[in-house]
């Protein structure tokens, strides 16, 4: 049975078949763990506090305790993989099961959002965004 999302269980299993001993240990450092970020949810006349869970980095994802955000949408956390396991994964570019939204300039927030700039991303195929 998987623990995370089936996009970080993909990534974790390349990971762990093609890493040597050092890169191994960067990536227990930089391990996923699931994560709560709390905002306030305003909407139908009501006003409370809600949890959001993310799978974040254990290093990297940190929301202090009394963080308070304004929506799940303002939530400005990295999700996993954080950039760090990117650029582990990156080495891999040229192996046939190697994802490009694994690539760095894909990194999201816990959110959803990009962390870069749509304008610096260059998008598989051609595409075009934005």
């Amino acid at each position: 049975m998987a623990r995370f999302e089936h996009l970080v269980e993909e990534l974790l299993d390349f990971l762990m078949m093609r890493l040597d001993e050092r890169d191994l240990e960067r990536l227990v450092v930089h391990e996923p763990q699931r994560i709560s970020a709390a905002y306030m949810f305003t909407e139908d006349g009501r006003c409370e506090v809600r949890v959001d869970r993310f799978t974040g980095c254990s290093a990297c994802s940190q929301v202090p305790p009394e963080a308070l955000f304004a929506s799940p949408l303002h939530i400005d956390v990295e999700a996993w993989p954080c950039s760090p396991i990117r650029s582990l994964a990156l080495a891999f570019f040229d192996d046939p099961d190697f994802r490009y939204w694994w690539r760095p300039e894909y990194a999201v927030f816990a959110s959803g959002r990009l962390v870069h700039p749509v304008g610096e991303i260059e998008w598989p195929w051609g595409l075009v965004q934005g």
